[in-house]
């Protein structure tokens, strides 16, 4: 009985926990992982970093001319552009590596780019600036929306 009681305390924890990140980011909080490209992390919030951001701009224009991911992979491994430098909490470097499809397509759709914060089927206003134009946005998501949910597709509140 005791260790079912201690489980239900670590449940009970949980819950709290989930319930105050889920009450953050309604409020457009950045609630950490992996800082995307084109931001950096300052006061535990998202600001803009102005070359990165630019890379994510080129990243967003070049999918629309070439209207494929492949190609577009290609490309941004011919000329360089390289994923998001980190260092870990132990100071160890990582990524700075080749944008694969997958990566690509989950930036090209990700709505923090777009200056939202996604909370389980809802978006939210989040305190960061967008660094990707609405327009360009909607006009990847139209490329995009064959294969995509209709949920990467909503515009900007």
């Amino acid at each position: 009985r005791l260790l079912s009681f201690a489980h239900c305390g670590g449940e009970v924890a949980g819950e709290g926990i989930r319930d105050k990140i889920a009450s953050s980011k309604k409020r457009g909080m950045w609630m950490g992982g992996r800082t995307p490209i084109g931001y950096d992390v300052k006061d535990r919030k998202l600001v803009g970093n102005e070359a990165e951001a630019e890379t994510v701009r080129h990243i967003f224009r070049r999918y629309l001319d070439l209207r494929s991911v492949k190609l577009l992979q290609a490309e941004l491994e011919h000329s360089g552009i390289r994923s998001k430098r980190h260092i870990s909490r132990e100071g160890k470097p990582y990524g700075g590596c080749i944008m694969y499809r997958g990566a690509l397509s989950v930036l090209l759709t990700s709505q923090t780019y777009r200056g939202m914060i996604k909370q389980g089927g809802d978006l939210y206003v989040g305190e960061h600036q967008r660094i990707v134009p609405e327009l360009v946005l909607t006009h990847i998501c139209r490329c995009r929306r064959s294969t995509l949910s209709s949920f990467c597709c909503r515009p900007g509140i």
